[in-house]
């Protein structure tokens, strides 16, 4: 048989019998599946479609036998082989859903686990050891609007939004560029935790640098890290703590330093340089300042004949030779209705005792620079 004889049966068999014509062939007309059915489709890919598809699943896959002692692996999708480039992508399995319509919730999968006694919706799973292989990555590619790259609910009173945990000892999670809000969805800082405490613990790890900043707990004693080597005390025992009360804030026990890491007294300050203490002025436009009044201990309210509290005004201690001085300042008027006038010293208490009105170097116990006013009833010193 010559070629020309051979095509002209196979030319008549394609016009006439048109399931031959054409190859596509209706998943209805499948026989039964064996233990060793499969298709091997070779180099061709295979599209199936519902497009006249109203409700209800396209593909429907069931099973409702009991697993028994043997897992049951109901759908496989498998994609391996080396790849004759290096660089390409593979995506074993890949589901789209791009319906629009306004209000409309798309869903590209959905995974439901349930009636067990370890459930798992959505397992992702990866055995590479390279940086940056993810057992589920989420990406949210929209450039506005609230989106989430993974999202987890959780309608338990005991469950977790979302979980992670390293077996390993590596990270549990790690979040790069925005704020993190815990208990809150709009957090106003870097980190924001609301709704319950921070507590922290101790690794152990030396303070240095890069540790600046840090909180730990140890014993009874919290400590940050000031960033050289030392751990500095921030506080020591249950009874050493800052309390608030509404609009009050107070510390129950021990010394209170300011630029000092060793008080010696109730408010100690720092002695490297010269220190002031005032109060800052009103913040509302156009107004005078408020005093400012230090008053010693009152005796206890209703008791009777009792002194209140001595006040002491003391200068600095000296040594040996040395002395120190309680000076008395006020503010002049200026020559400028709104600019600020200059502090000038009025009385000085020297040392040795002298009082000095009107000069800062007083040479008599009492030694007056200008006019002085004495009234009546003056009684002249006893020798005796």
């Amino acid at each position: 048989m010559n070629f020309r004889t051979a095509l002209i049966p196979a030319i008549v068999a394609l016009i006439f019998i048109p399931a031959l014509a054409n190859a596509s062939t209706p998943i209805s007309t499948l026989g039964s599946a064996t233990a060793t059915n499969s298709f091997d489709n070779g180099n061709f890919g295979q599209t199936w479609t519902w497009n006249s598809l109203t409700s209800g699943p396209g593909l429907y896959i069931s099973s409702n036998d009991t697993a028994a002692t043997h897992p049951q692996l109901l759908f496989e999708v498998t994609s391996q082989g080396a790849n004759s480039n290096s660089g390409v992508s593979t995506i074993a399995a890949q589901f789209t859903d791009s319906h629009s319509g306004t209000n409309s919730t798309n869903f590209g999968i959905i995974g439901d686990a349930e009636n067990g006694t370890h459930n798992n919706g959505v397992v992702g799973e990866t055995q590479g050891t390279n940086a940056g292989d993810s057992g589920v990555f989420g990406n949210s590619t929209g450039t506005s609007g609230a989106t989430y790259g993974v999202q987890g609910t959780n309608a338990s009173s005991t469950g977790y939004a979302g979980y992670f945990n390293n077996s390993n000892g590596g990270y549990a999670a790690a979040f790069m560029g925005g704020n993190v809000g815990i208990g809150t969805a709009t957090p106003q800082s870097l980190v924001h935790a609301y709704g319950g405490e921070v507590q922290v613990g101790s690794s152990g790890a030396s303070c240095a640098s890069g540790t600046g900043g840090a909180l730990r707990f140890s014993g009874s004693t919290l400590y940050y890290c000031d960033g050289t080597s030392t751990w500095q005390t921030l506080s020591t025992g249950a009874s050493s703590q800052w309390t608030t009360s509404g609009s009050n804030i107070y510390y129950t026990t021990g010394n209170v330093g300011i630029g000092t890491t060793a008080p010696t007294n109730l408010l100690s300050l720092g002695g490297s340089a010269a220190q002031t203490i005032w109060m800052e002025r009103n913040p509302t436009s156009n107004t005078a300042g408020n005093s400012l009044t230090i008053q010693a201990s009152g005796a206890t309210a209703g008791a009777t004949n009792k002194n209140g509290g001595t006040l002491t005004l003391s200068s600095g201690t000296s040594t040996g030779t040395g002395t120190s001085q309680i000076q008395f300042q006020t503010f002049n008027a200026g020559s400028s209705g709104t600019a600020d006038s200059s502090a000038a010293t009025q009385m000085t208490i020297t040392g040795a005792g002298n009082v000095g009105i009107g000069t800062a170097s007083p040479q008599n116990l009492l030694d007056v620079n200008g006019a002085a006013s004495i009234g009546y009833n003056v009684a002249a010193p006893s020798n005796g």
